[in-house]
């Protein structure tokens, strides 16, 4: 319905909106609402299935649309019908790659433009891509659009001067880098695997990598669990192929290198390890750069894809928006390192034992469609796919139009065979977004095996006092760290019970206690499950996963709606879990919820835990085609 006053203000500025008269103030940030402020992202939050369901449409509409004669996944095509289109940022859908909270935001903004109708526009920001996507927009609609230009916060630094530089030479200088810093790693001899009719193969990033295996040689990872020792009783040999995550990260190729031959001693005749980047040579980095050229041929020729870019009955175009991802997959860092991965795991898979069974860890990376397209290529058995955290609703990575997911024929997206979900919330996410449940297998949640401690303390909880204890948890990201001790700063201006608060610091980002006077904090570095029976509530931020952990010890738990951001809490939608984002709300929680009594256990709604692992048995015995028994 139109309001009187034809005027529409999006306001996205740190500052409270200012008095625009009758105009409709809609604010681009935060969960605050009244009678004359509204919010996007509440919005949002109110109509998510639909707005979810919309990027997702198009998505798919991208990749099928047409240009010339071909779609544009035909126009992408590799080798053996394997197109590139699948690799690129806008089918991986990831947060922390491409500006995903901003396109469902203009998606939703597009819905409120179209249900009031405004004969004017006023954008108060200092994002110019928002500028011109909204520009771009009014002028489709024949709005009125002015902005209101705000100073830039962001100085120029080292980094960001550095991504300045034209798309091309960021590329051969990340291909220069890669090579340079994974060429040790060729010093690793020829792997040989280990015997094929009754072994499983794991793929990984070398990382999270429990310390303890750095001293004892011993192989394990707080990522994978108990699997691997549990197959290795049962005579089950493992077959492990890891790759580094990138050149700044730890360890070094030499330190891995070290490591990676202390591992196959330790492991004997039971694991083998080893390294993709061991097959990177001359002859792969030549082949990166012809398909690299050629990928800036097929940009250049698909210049026009710039009109693609509109969602169904929308007259939104956002090309402004991700025209970077655009030139990133095509021609940028992105790309190169896309190649890599693509001849890389071919290099690899080419060469090794045919394999049964193979696990990888999913995240929905490009790097995961290198695997299964080699995987596939080369005759391998089943592969299954095993997210490893919480499946968060706004975490795109994980979802696909039902159309992508059903499509047949030639060029269809690679998937596994089977998904390893560790929880009826994982199944519940993926099921009401449309994925087939034929494909989905239940398992027992490896990284959070030590939840199952949980079960007997949860029973002996101490009695509720009069003193209020909150837990805070930090989160790896200092900004939403600060943020959320500045709320409950000033929410203690409407507390009246007497509380005590504690934080647990993220290692990321130490908190200075001094820093946050009115809190008077303790300070805590003592592992979760040693400490949560101790307190009556948590307050954390909304995206750490250590959220999860006070869930499962049984403590209501409240969770900031970050400003800047879409809820991505792994607790969105569960019971005792609260979400705020007024200082005076969060108050009124606080002094409330601790008093309620929450004995519904969240275990069997939330992860499988088993310390037997009996679902993770049950499938690799059906996989290996081996009785039960013999696992």
């Amino acid at each position: 319905m139109a309001f009187k006053n034809k005027t529409l203000c999006v306001w996205d500025a740190d500052s409270e909106p200012e008095n625009f008269g009758n105009a409709l103030i809609y604010q681009w940030n935060g969960y605050i609402k009244s009678d004359a402020i509204h919010s996007i992202p509440l919005y949002i939050e109110l109509n998510s299935n639909r707005l979810r369901a919309k990027y997702l449409a198009f998505i798919h509409d991208l990749g099928e649309s047409r240009i010339g004669n071909k779609s544009l996944i035909e126009h992408l095509v590799l080798e053996d019908e394997f197109s590139y289109w699948w690799m690129t940022l806008f089918v991986e859908k990831s947060v922390y790659k491409s500006p995903i909270t901003d396109v469902i935001r203009m998606l939703a903004l597009d819905e409120i433009i179209n249900q009031h109708k405004p004969s004017r526009i006023q954008l108060v920001s200092n994002n110019k891509i928002l500028n011109r996507t909204l520009c771009d927009l009014c002028r489709s609609l024949d709005i009125i659009y002015e902005w209101k230009h705000l100073p830039s916060k962001k100085p120029l630094n080292f980094k960001s001067a550095y991504m300045l530089l034209p798309s091309g030479i960021l590329s051969l200088i990340s291909l220069a880098r890669y090579t340079f810093f994974r060429w040790p790693l060729r010093s690793i001899k020829k792997t040989v695997w280990l015997k094929r009719e009754n072994s499983v193969f794991f793929c990984s990033q070398f990382s999270n990598i429990n310390p303890s295996s750095f001293s004892s040689g011993k192989f394990t990872s707080d990522l994978w669990g108990g699997l691997p020792n549990l197959l290795n009783s049962k005579n089950i040999h493992v077959n492990w192929l890891h790759f580094l995550v990138s050149p700044d990260s730890s360890p070094k190729p030499k330190v891995a290198i070290d490591y990676l031959k202390r591992f196959n001693q330790s492991g004997k005749d039971k694991e083998i390890h080893s390294f993709l980047e061991a097959s990177i040579s001359g002859r792969i980095v030549i082949r990166v750069l012809k398909r690299w050229i050629r990928l800036c041929f097929i940009s250049w020729r698909l210049r026009g894809v710039k009109n693609q870019f509109y969602p169904q009955k929308s007259k939104l175009s956002l090309w402004p928006l991700l025209e970077k991802d655009w030139k990133s997959s095509m021609y940028g860092q992105v790309a190169i390192n896309n190649l890599l991965w693509v001849e890389l795991f071919d290099a690899f898979m080419s060469k090794v034992q045919t394999q049964r069974v193979g696990l990888y860890l999913c995240e929905n990376q490009s790097w995961e469609r290198s695997l299964i397209h080699a995987w596939r290529k080369y005759g391998h058995g089943r592969l299954i796919a095993v997210p490893h955290s919480t499946v968060r609703y706004w975490d795109l990575r994980h979802y696909l139009d039902a159309r992508t997911i059903t499509q047949a024929g030639a060029y269809k997206i690679p998937k596994a065979d089977l998904i390893a979900l560790n929880g009826n919330a994982a199944v519940n996410e993926y099921v009401s977004a449309g994925f087939p449940e034929e494909l989905i297998v239940d398992t027992e949640a490896l990284r959070y095996e030590h939840l199952n401690k949980f079960r007997a303390e949860h029973s002996i909880r101490k009695e509720k006092g009069d003193i209020i204890k909150v837990l805070i948890l930090g989160d790896y990201m200092a900004s939403a760290t600060i943020e959320l001790l500045q709320l409950l700063e000033k929410a203690t201006h409407y507390i009246s019970a007497t509380m005590t608060y504690t934080i647990k610091s993220h290692p990321n980002f130490i908190v200075n206690k001094d820093d946050f006077p009115l809190l008077r904090l303790e300070v805590t570095m003592d592992p979760l499950e040693e400490i949560l029976h101790n307190y009556d509530i948590s307050y954390s931020s909304n995206m750490t996963s250590a959220a999860v952990d006070a869930y499962f010890s049984g403590l209501p738990s409240i969770v900031i709606l970050d400003k800047i951001g879409l809820n991505f809490s792994p607790l969105r939608g569960q019971n005792n879990v609260y979400f705020v984002s007024a200082p005076d709300k969060l108050a009124e929680l606080l002094q409330s919820i601790h008093r309620g009594v929450f004995n519904n256990s969240p275990y069997n709604n939330f992860f499988f835990l088993d310390p037997t692992l009996s679902r993770w048995q049950r499938l690799i015995s059906s996989s290996l085609n081996i009785s039960d028994e013999k696992i």
